[in-house]
This record gives C-alpha cells, structure tokens and sequence, in this order.
C-alpha cells in the first residue's frame, strides 16, 4: 500500500512537472508568439516526426507549409522554432534585425570545447568571437584576393580536362563522379596550403584524411550539426552530447584531418616561405593588432575542407546531360566568347559569360548544399510583418523547401537557367535564393565557389559535352537530411565537342 501511494505521488509530481514545465511554457509561448503549428508531444515536441521521416524530412515543413501557412510554430525538445517560409520575415532574421540573430545555436563553445577543429570554426563561433574572426576572414575571400587563388584553380582545371579526355570518345558509359571528386579537393587543398597536387594521378597524406573521414557512414557534418541542434532543443541533456561529440567517432574520424594541417601551418609558420594561399592570409592577416590563433587557422582550414567538398559538379553534370539543349546553347557562348576575345583567360570567360552563370544559379537553387538555416533569438523582437520572436526562440528557414516552393518558382522542380536571366518571366527575390545565407553571417566563400565552378565548368565544354546513356540515373537519387547528397555517381558517355 505504502508502495502503490509513493508511486502514485511520483506520478503526480511528474505530471506536475510535465504540465509547468511544458505545457504550460508552451501555452504561453504560443500565446505570446500568435502562430499556429503542429501540436508537439511532450519531451519530444515534433522531433520526432522529423526523425521518423529521416531524409524526406522535407516533406514535413511541405505538409505543415500547406496547413499552416509561411510562419509556423513548432517544437524540438522543449525548444519553440518558428520555421518560416516567409521573404519578409527572412529578410528580418538574416539582414534587416540581424543583431538580435547573430548565432546560429546558442552555447557553441561550450558543446565543442573538446573538439579542436570545430570549436573555434567560423560557422560555430558566436557574438563577438565570431564578428571578430568575420573580421579577419572576410577580406581573404574578396575579390583581389581570389585573383591570388585564380592560377590554382586553373592548374586544376587543366588536369580535370586531362582525366576526362582519357575517358572521351571511348563509345562506354563513364564515371565522371569521381573525376569531379578530386578537382573538388585539389582546389581546396592547393587553395588552402598552396600544395601542389593531381589526385587523378596520385594522392598524398591529407587526401586520405580527409576520404577516411567522408567516407564514414555516419557523416561528421551531419552529426555536428545535428548535435548542436539536439543541444539547444534538449539543454540538459548537453554532458551526453558533449561526450558523443568529443569521445566518439564522429569527432575522431577527422582529428588525422585536423593534425596534419596542424602540422603544415606550423611548417609555413617557422619558414620564410611565401605563398598565394588561404594559409599565408591567415598568417599575415591583423585586426586591430590582433593575429589567429593556431587554433582559429586550424579550424578554419577544416572548415573550407568541408564546405568545399560540394556535390555541385556532379548534379549540374547530369542536368546538363539530361537537357542537351542547355548544354548546347552554353557550348555555343563559350565558343563565340573565345573567338571574339582569343587572349581571353579562362577567369575572364568565367566572368563575362552569363549563361555560366545562370546555369549555376539554377543548380544550386535545385540542389542546394545544406537544407536548412537555423537562427538564435538572443533578445525578443518583433518581425516588420507583426510577428513576435521570443528571446531563446530558434528560427529555420527550410532552404531546399523555400528554393522548390512554386509561390517563388514557377514550375519549382524543372531545370531553367532562364529564372536567373535578364528577361525572366518572373524576377525572383533574393530572400528565395538562400543557398549561401543572406547578410552579415552569409558564407564568405560564396564568389569563391562560383568562380571555381564556372572555370571548371568552362574549361570542360570548351572540348567536351556530357551525353545520357542508359546507365545514366534519371532521375539522380539524392539524400536530404542535411547535407543535399548524391547516392549514385554519375555515369554519362563524354563526347568531344
């Protein structure tokens, strides 16, 4: 008897607990906030409806856009996340308010504070640490200085169109995933610590790092960030995940990435080597008498890696063998801007030939790298539309959805480099277009990504044109948890042009 009454006291005790330290908190956020939304479980609020969709998680910010219209109140935890589909509201969170965003999740440094390559990154820094390393970094990714990085990412060029040309005319399918994969981390590398390198040759030490720790099966990115999600939507559960992050693989599979660039900029550091790379910035950039840390350049090293190892290639490869008729018009440019200008580099066809330009716009709209921005409320404001975002509240943007939504995109998922052109039929609002960011906290690398691609882009059809086969995927599966991820390579026949 005694038992049964203890136990029923605790039950009530927890649902006492449950009720003012869920409910009601949800009820009064609600309130305060004015947005509809799905109902969350309690502990779980809607995580676990996302997780249970795992990569057409998509799906769910559709359904619950269709119910509940651009703004929407959800749970994660015991955390309320405005999603937002919204122009005016985005523009709010990333540029027009961004004072009172400037962190993605709260408490960065303490959750990372073990792992050494993350935890002093740009993308996880916050407040004034990160305006601080903005500050540095920011002017390494301008446009004199990519004219400084502009002869590597040639060089790549040149030993991308040397590969393929082994694999053109050959009358079968072939893989040209692969041949994407190492220009991709040729420039990075060269980019970043001026080494020389043709991984269609060869490899070397932080080459296999770095395939080592891509080619786990639970990616490191992906779990960063979900971890740091799970963070801030579970707080007191943080020691666990601070230890899954710091004594688990998903931390360990990167540290030989991490040692051996360690290693490389101390080497640049004790020499009197000069070089036109990311590391010599960062060895001779100052602000204010202020100079980077080891810590900061490492991880700043690995984050490039990371951000650079991009699938664009391999989806804009098949769209173009997919639509022949695009592939054909772009080849008809390149040609022309030659000829009318033959001493033209190929930084300067990647600069003035517009339908580049337009088709790259039109792949990463499609298929951007990362599905989601999120965003954390440090003091409450209120939105220029009239919505209230309480200070602690998270705000995601849904890229992959806002970027296929037809209110913005016409006919969303065909490919039409026309939407970024002069004449479009409909001009479209950079709000829509998020697949770098937008404001103060938008990815530096942004024109360093384009002109890398664009030059690559251009140096092939300048000799060759990718055709469908029949073993070519229509349409190329992809994952979409977090990261916008190829399942297949692509396998197309390459055909001199």
């Amino acid at each position: 008897m005694i038992l049964l009454i203890l136990a029923l006291i605790l039950l009530l005790a927890a649902v006492y607990v449950c009720y003012y330290h869920y409910y009601w908190p949800y009820f009064q956020q609600r309130k305060l906030i004015g947005l509809d939304g799905p109902k969350p479980l309690p502990f779980f609020g809607n995580f676990l409806e996302l997780l249970k969709a795992g990569k057409h998680a998509p799906t769910c910010y559709d359904k619950w856009y269709q119910k509940y219209g651009p703004n929407y109140l959800m749970y994660l935890g015991i955390v309320p996340v405005i999603v937002t589909q919204d122009p005016e509201v985005i523009k709010d969170v990333l540029v027009r308010k961004f004072d009172h965003f400037v962190d993605r999740y709260p408490d960065n440094a303490n959750l990372l504070k073990h792992i050494l390559y993350a935890n002093r990154a740009l993308s996880t820094v916050n407040g004034d640490e990160w305006r601080q390393m903005r500050r540095m970094m920011s002017p390494g990714f301008n446009g004199k200085k990519l004219k400084l990085l502009t002869p590597i990412i040639e060089l790549s060029c040149r030993q991308l169109v040397d590969a393929l040309r082994k694999k053109a005319d050959t009358g079968v399918t072939e893989d040209v995933t692969e041949s994407f994969d190492c220009f991709s981390m040729e420039v990075i590398l060269m980019s970043i610590f001026g080494r020389k390198c043709n991984l269609h040759e060869g490899t070397d030490e932080m080459v296999t790092a770095v395939n080592a720790a891509f080619t786990k099966t639970f990616g490191v990115l992906y779990a960063q960030e979900m971890a740091m999600a799970f963070h801030s939507h579970f707080p007191f559960l943080a020691p666990f995940v601070q230890y899954m992050l710091a004594y688990t693989s998903i931390a360990k599979q990167w540290i030989p990435v991490q040692d051996i660039a360690g290693r490389i900029i101390q080497e640049r550091k004790d020499s009197d080597i000069k070089r036109s790379d990311i590391v010599q910035y960062m060895l001779d950039a100052k602000d204010d008498n202020y100079k980077m840390t080891m810590l900061e350049m490492v991880s700043t090293a690995v984050l490039i890696i990371f951000s650079g190892m991009g699938h664009n290639m391999t989806f804009m490869g098949h769209l173009l063998a997919t639509h022949p008729d695009v592939q054909d018009r772009l080849i008809a440019d390149i040609k022309n801007y030659f000829s009318n200008n033959p001493d033209a580099t190929l930084v300067d066809a990647a600069e003035n030939i517009e339908y580049a330009e337009m088709i790259l716009c039109e792949v990463l709209r499609l298929f951007p790298a990362i599905n989601m921005l999120s965003r954390y409320c440090s003091e409450t404001v209120t939105t220029n539309n009239g919505i209230v975002i309480p200070k602690g509240c998270q705000v995601y943007m849904p890229i992959y959805n806002i970027q296929r939504n037809p209110v913005f995109w016409p006919d969303p998922d065909k490919f039409d480099p026309e939407r970024f052109g002069p004449n479009a039929k409909v001009p479209y609002d950079p709000a829509t277009c998020i697949t770098f960011g937008d404001g103060p906290r938008m990815c530096p690398g942004r024109q360093y990504s384009h002109i890398k691609i664009k030059m690559a882009l251009i140096s092939m059809l300048r000799e060759f044109k990718f055709v469908k086969t029949e073993e070519t995927d229509v349409p190329l599966p992809y994952d979409n948890i977090f990261q916008v991820t190829p399942l297949k390579h692509l396998k197309v026949a390459v055909v001199s042009v």
